[in-house]
């Protein structure tokens, strides 16, 4: 009994030092009031930087050594912003060390408006240091912090990160730029591996998407197109009307929400990509089947965009679909096939679906009209006029980038066509 009582009052201590950090990090003024644009030449960086550092981790069995550029990491964050639009966050580095700030932007509340952290890690001979982390105005040495973060980390992955966090024999600084050296790591592709796998073993848990509900209409969805003859292309409306009335004679008035968000997921899973399921997490859904000739406004990759976007609105926030879209364009515009509004367009009209198919204001309504929606003309909006094939140099040029006037006068007139569609009229 003595040792329950000891145990729940140190549970109690600890959730009490929780609420009381989160406390002093709330604060009235942001720490970064706003983060730079992106380029598409920036956003191909960032790309192969992730790429790069994963294959490195992968093949840390003989060592690795990591090189991180200010700027490199700084669009990382800014990505970030994009993605989730409530989180900011900026690196400095030197040969003194490297400085993250980052800003959390909260909801309504009485105590403030925003979640302030500062984090100092300095250059080391031998492993990783961490100078303080700072929560709003209460600063917290690095020798207290590190190894409850270490632990915290290494409860979530079973000991997995502990393993490379170890393996850090150096970490080295200078003007913008940090390397990090490794000693080798046994087994290291296997470990990132199950680090992946325990990981997804979360999102499974915290996934607000009803998996057997998604095998139904996955199920439901992949009859139907075992019984189309693809000798031509098919339009995906030709598909859409059958699945929600499916969905109308499948659900109940108490979960419209939640039938059309799962409908639109297996869409995505069908009609986008079989990789889907990662993100979704345990689905079955037997042998893959690669929906050839299936398009919207005759294109296969229109039909990409907008049952993907879709799906990922499900699952995430609206900003972090538009960034997604908007982040896919800009990788295009560095290499053969340029940013294309089109392409963007089919993005927005995926999330647009998604966002009023999940909506309890208008979830049943959307159900009764994409049922009797025939023609693609009802829900996916005209693409004329909406250029295509931008290079990079010719986005940043003439259109200012994703966050140029430009650039976002013709975003507005996407909206404005997605918005007259019959579906959202």
């Amino acid at each position: 009994m003595r040792v329950a009582l000891s145990i729940l009052f140190l549970i109690a201590v600890l959730v009490f030092a929780i609420m009381a950090i989160i406390f002093q990090a709330i604060e009235n003024q942001p720490l970064i009031a706003s983060v730079a644009s992106i380029s598409g030449h920036q956003a191909t960086s960032a790309r192969t930087l992730v790429s790069e550092t994963l294959d490195s981790m992968s093949n840390a069995g003989r060592g690795a050594r990591f090189r991180f550029r200010e700027a490199e990491l700084n669009t990382l964050a800014a990505l970030t912003q994009r993605a989730t639009g409530r989180l900011r966050s900026r690196f400095d580095i030197d040969s003194n060390g490297l400085r993250l700030f980052v800003t959390a932007t909260l909801p309504n509340n009485p105590i403030g408006g925003y979640a302030n952290i500062r984090l100092v890690l300095l250059p080391s001979p031998d492993g990783v240091k961490i100078s303080y982390i700072q929560f709003g105005d209460l600063k917290i040495c690095g020798k207290l912090i590190q190894p409850l973060l270490l632990w915290a980390v290494n409860v979530a992955t079973k000991n997995e990160v502990g393993v490379f966090y170890y393996a850090i024999r150096r970490v080295a600084m200078r003007s913008e730029q940090i390397s990090v050296f490794l000693d080798p790591v046994p087994d290291a592709a296997n470990r990132l591996e199950r680090i992946r796998t325990r990981l997804g073993i979360y999102r499974d848990h915290i996934s607000p998407i009803d998996r057997e509900l998604v095998s139904h209409y996955y199920g439901f969805l992949k009859t139907e197109l075992s019984r189309k003859n693809r000798a031509r292309p098919i339009s995906l409306a030709e598909f859409i009307p059958p699945l929600f009335r499916e969905v109308i004679r499948h659900s109940n008035s108490l979960s419209p929400g939640a039938h059309n968000g799962a409908a639109l997921t297996a869409a995505a899973l069908l009609f986008g990509s079989h990789h889907f399921g990662h993100i979704i997490g345990s689905i079955e859904i037997g042998e893959a089947i690669t929906p050839d000739r299936i398009t919207l406004a005759d294109r296969d990759d229109l039909r990409l965009h907008f049952v993907i976007s879709a799906g990922l609105r499900i699952l995430s926030s609206q900003s972090i679909s538009f960034a997604i879209g908007e982040f896919k364009e800009l990788l295009d515009s560095d290499n053969g096939s340029g940013f294309s509004f089109a392409d963007l367009a089919a993005d927005r009209a995926g999330v647009k679906l998604a966002d009023r198919a999940l909506a309890t204001a208008s979830a049943s309504q959307i159900q009764q009209r994409l049922s009797l929606a025939h023609a693609e003309q009802f829900f996916f909006p005209p693409i004329h006029g909406l250029e295509e094939g931008i290079s990079k140099a010719r986005l940043e040029r003439e259109y200012g980038g994703i966050m140029g006037a430009v650039y976002l006068k013709v975003v507005a007139e996407i909206d404005r066509r997605i918005a007259t569609l019959p579906l959202h009229r």
